[in-house]
């Protein structure tokens, strides 16, 4: 089909070049004998009048003998007379008549046409073959012709025939002859869904200028129906983590699919969808998927080392007979926080012990422990485990001369899973004898320590003082407003006695009296 399509091309060709004549006017104006003119491209003419009705044109090295009402073709150009007209009288030469005459001057152009087959769409995983031509239709020769196709990242272009490569960039430089034609072809093939308009143009001087021609399509590449897709709990988890790891698969179309999973070594499977065959860390699924369908398979991991961990899933269908393979990844990146190595203390007496602690940071269990000491104390243990966010505490008895020191430790251990790690570090650690440290003590006067009176705080006493106060206050006066309450209530009204008794103690009509006799 493509070489019909490019047959009928250069067939198109070939009749476009004999159907047109390509030129343009460069004078167009009335002429006198005997002067220089100049035409719009630069080259100059002049003009003699023939006594048959005819006129000389003298331009470009030739010679143009043109009668009136006629044209005549050579060397690139075209030049037409009309007629002969009356202008004036030369007022220098008696009875001379002055003629002008009416010239029409073309000039033959280079004329480059640009084709070019391209698809309108393509599909992922399919190529396709540009076929670009430029051919010069015109009747003179294109210089510096330039063609440039380009394309974006999202497609691959290569094996260019006729032409040069940079990027994704197609490029061809050189001379077109009138009636040449230059083929390039080269293979496109697209690498992600885009929908792109595609510019290609020519660049060249046809003769009397420059001229351009461009070629427009529009290519569509239309993304994968089948979409596979990955999630987790958790993607940066701890050695030892159990997750859940969900692979999906949707569909834009009916489609029958081979979907499958490579889970990179680091990851155990701990539950697994039933929906998907295992074999060990490979799963795969097959069957038809409709149209907006979305699956997803649940699955749970246990992550056994540290580092990136891949998980690579591709799904294979086939869309209008081609057989097309989506494939994405992603990576689980593994953590085990490292083992370490402190001292008790970085100042100690001879004679005396230094503790060492082996600490665990991570949350799981540390298994299979080596540690080497050098420098300040020589020693090799084994651990066999040290649990998760822990220590292992080792003493030394240090009977080192004064001085300072560096303790070298080297610690060899492993996962619960077998992954090995190693970790190294460097103490400083100074030693004193116990006389340096008195003599060290003596040689310090101590600064008097001035004496200060004994005070006793009050405050305390005071404060507790206050408050029993506050609290008989507010007793009290609780008491009291009871007290002239039940007054009122116990007095009846009637008329007054004849004579007031003397009030005895008890009768007495204070109010307070009863309150401060309850109180006594």
């Amino acid at each position: 089909m493509r070489i019909v399509l490019l047959a009928l091309l250069l067939v198109a060709l070939v009749y476009s070049a004999d159907a047109a004549v390509f030129k343009e006017k460069v004078f167009d104006a009335f002429a006198y004998e005997d002067k220089l003119y100049v035409t719009s491209n630069n080259q100059t003419f002049s003009v003699d009048f023939s006594g048959e009705n005819k006129v000389v044109v003298s331009l470009d090295g030739g010679s143009f003998v043109v009668s009136a009402g006629d044209c005549v073709q050579q060397a690139g150009y075209n030049v037409c007379f009309d007629n002969f007209t009356f202008s004036h009288w030369d007022r220098n030469v008696t009875n001379t008549r002055v003629y002008k005459a009416k010239l029409a001057i073309d000039a033959y152009i280079a004329k480059v046409n640009l084709t070019r087959i391209a698809p309108s769409e393509l599909l992922l995983g399919r190529q396709f073959t540009v076929i670009s031509v430029m051919q010069n239709v015109g009747e003179a020769s294109a210089s510096s012709v330039f063609f440039q196709d380009s394309y974006p990242a999202e497609f691959d272009v290569s094996l260019v025939s006729d032409c040069q490569i940079a990027g994704n960039n197609v490029s061809w430089r050189g001379e077109l002859a009138a009636g040449e034609a230059v083929k390039c072809s080269y293979i496109l093939r697209p690498k992600s869904n885009v929908s792109f308009s595609s510019v290609a143009r020519v660049e060249y001087m046809n003769g009397i200028g420059f001229a351009r021609e461009e070629s427009s399509a529009s290519i569509m590449v239309p993304d994968y129906p089948i979409k596979a897709g990955f999630s987790a709990s958790n993607l940066s988890p701890e050695v030892g983590e159990e997750i859940t790891v969900n692979f999906s698969l949707s569909s834009s179309k009916n489609l029958s699919v081979a979907y499958s999973v490579d889970v990179g070594s680091g990851l155990i499977p701990v539950k697994t969808d039933n929906s998907l065959s295992a074999d060990g860390r490979f799963f795969s699924f097959n069957g038809k998927m409709l149209e907006n369908e979305v699956r997803v398979f649940q699955n749970k991991f246990a992550v056994e080392k540290a580092g990136l961990i891949p998980v690579s899933s591709s799904a294979e269908f086939s869309v209008d007979g081609l057989q097309q393979k989506f494939e994405s990844s992603v990576f689980v990146n593994g953590s085990l926080k490292p083992l370490y190595v402190r001292v008790g203390r970085q100042s100690l007496p001879s004679g005396s012990r230094l503790s060492v602690f082996v600490i665990n940071p991570a949350n799981k269990p540390l298994v299979d422990l080596r540690l080497e000491l050098h420098g300040l104390v020589e020693a090799n243990e084994s651990v066999l485990r040290i649990e998760g966010l822990s220590h292992k505490e080792f003493d030394y008895v240090v009977d080192a001369a004064d001085g300072s020191y560096n303790l070298t430790s080297l610690v060899r251990y492993k996962s619960l899973f077998g992954q090995s790690f190693a970790y190294s570090s460097v103490e400083p650690v100074s030693v004193a004898s116990a006389a340096a440290e008195q003599n060290v003590s003596a040689s310090r006067p101590s600064a008097p320590v001035e004496s200060e009176p004994v005070r006793v705080d009050f405050s305390a006493g005071v404060r507790r003082t206050n408050r029993i106060f506050f609290v008989l206050a507010g007793v009290i006066l609780f008491v009291v407003l009871l007290g002239v309450v039940v007054a009122k209530l116990r007095k009846k009204p009637g008329p007054p006695p004849a004579q007031s008794p003397t009030p005895s103690a008890g009768d007495s009509d204070d109010p307070l009296y009863e309150v401060r006799e309850s109180l006594k």
